[in-house]
């Protein structure tokens, strides 16, 4: 009785193990099927879907180390194509700009000398007595100068609508004077900055029309912003976004050349030396 007690202990004992064994086999295969598959990945051109499946790796598979040892250089090597591919599509990028925005200066842009600062506006723009008006300033930055005229309501803010529901409407600028001005019956306003920013979007994506202007204070006034106004707002505010983005996507250039070195580094620090093999053979 003892001694069969004993033999199904060891009995049990041993398809533990061996189904522990078996597992651990399993998972290690699956492990270096990643690793494959993130290898065939990179040599079809697919760096983003190599990296992918490493990090899969990583994830599902952490206990297998000499796995994912395996993977760091192939990992490296994915990184260093996949920050190339992407430094090629910021160049593109920040080259379709730099050609938009010349064409805008050069074409649509007309400079207005101011005893204080100049700017930029659309060809053919001129700020009405009751209306809105987009500025460039020197540095090509956008903002925006509202006239209001015998409607004396103390108005703060403009917002722009398309009567369907959507619209898009500036920051408030209290009165003090400068930024905010009134004269009489005349008030004039100054809007920069992320404040006007969503009206200037609004009237790049609807610069067919027709949208609604409206000044908004102790009360709403409105009227309908005219074509000019539109194509004025639209421009210079499609000038400003693209020079934005260009030095958007120059920056992003200096971060994936700081990747990219690092990437080349780990690729020599991982790559086997085959000359010293070589020798270790002789």
């Amino acid at each position: 009785m003892f001694s069969a007690t004993k033999i199904l202990t060891a009995t049990a004992i041993s398809f533990v193990l061996f189904a522990s064994c078996g597992h651990s086999d399993t998972g290690e295969a699956e492990a270096r099927k990643l690793l494959t598959e993130a290898q065939t990945a990179l040599e079809n051109g697919d760096a983003k879907l190599s990296l992918s499946l490493l990090d899969s790796l990583d994830s599902r598979f952490a206990k297998y180390v000499s796995v994912r040892r395996d993977g760091i250089n192939l990992r490296a090597r994915a990184q260093e194509r996949y920050f190339l591919r992407e430094i090629e599509m910021a160049d593109s990028l920040a080259a379709v700009l730099a050609v938009r925005v010349d064409s805008i200066k050069n074409t649509r842009l007309r400079w207005v000398n101011e005893p204080m600062e100049g700017y930029y506006i659309a060809e053919g723009s001129e700020l009405p007595p009751t209306g809105v008006e987009g500025r460039l300033t020197p540095e090509g930055e956008f903002f925006m100068v509202s006239s209001l005229q015998g409607h004396s309501i103390s108005h703060t803010a403009v917002s722009l609508s398309d009567g369907t529901g959507k619209s898009a409407r500036s920051a408030d600028v209290a009165y003090d004077g400068e930024a905010n001005r009134r004269s009489g019956a005349n008030e004039r306003i100054y809007f920069a900055g992320e404040g006007i920013d969503t009206v200037g979007h609004f009237a790049f994506e609807n610069r067919r029309g027709p949208l609604t202007l409206s000044f908004e204070g102790n009360t709403v006034y409105s009227r309908p912003l005219t074509a000019g106004e539109l194509e004025n707002l639209a421009t210079v505010y499609e000038y400003a976004w693209s020079l934005r983005q260009m030095k958007v996507a120059a920056l992003r250039h200096e971060s994936l050349e700081r990747k990219l070195d690092i990437a080349r580094q780990q690729v020599a620090r991982t790559t086997p030396d085959k000359s010293a093999s070589s020798d270790n053979q002789r």
